[in-house]
């Protein structure tokens, strides 16, 4: 079985962590693999998934301390996986595991404005979402609120710079 293979059983297996376990120490022989990069963040993924999952079937969606550091470890992972960016990858799919309580990591509002550049550069992403009832915002506009949300409410807790914050969303 290939090291593709044993990823993509274990994610299935909901082993997100033993996929990235067994698949980063190959990335290591291999740092531009970039297939293996994609498998292993889809091993991310499948994590950040259930963690999401979990919070979205309780009445209270903002998450424990527990389940940020988790998405904040699973963030991490993404970050060192050096993922050209922008990639197919982090589309509006992973933004969406965040809809309902992305305001509550400030791993993601950092990766957000450490990579805004590069992850919103398709048209897309700048236009509202068109539903048969309603508009949606643009996911840029989705971020700029989460992030400025997040910040309101944990700026003494979070190491996030508001002019930085409104600096790179002021520009987009």
């Amino acid at each position: 079985m290939t090291i593709f293979q044993t990823i993509k059983e274990l994610r299935h297996s909901g082993k997100p962590v033993d996929a990235w376990n067994i698949g980063y120490p190959a990335l290591q022989d291999e740092p531009d693999n970039l297939f293996l990069k994609r498998s292993l963040f889809w091993a991310c993924y499948d994590g950040i998934k259930a963690i999401q999952e979990h919070i979205a079937n309780r009445k209270n969606k903002a998450p424990t301390q527990q389940e940020q550091q988790h998405i904040a470890s699973w963030i991490s992972c993404i970050e060192k996986l050096d993922l050209p960016i922008p990639c197919e990858e982090l589309n509006f799919r992973f933004f969406n595991l965040f809809k309902e309580n992305g305001e509550h990591y400030e791993a993601l509002v950092k990766f957000v404005l450490n990579h805004y550049k590069n992850l919103f550069v398709w048209p897309d992403d700048f236009t509202p979402y068109q539903g048969e009832k309603h508009e949606s915002p643009s996911q840029v506009i989705k971020q700029a609120r989460a992030a400025a949300k997040g910040w309101l409410t944990y700026r003494k807790e979070w190491d996030i710079d508001f002019d930085i914050l409104i600096q790179r969303f002021s520009v987009l």
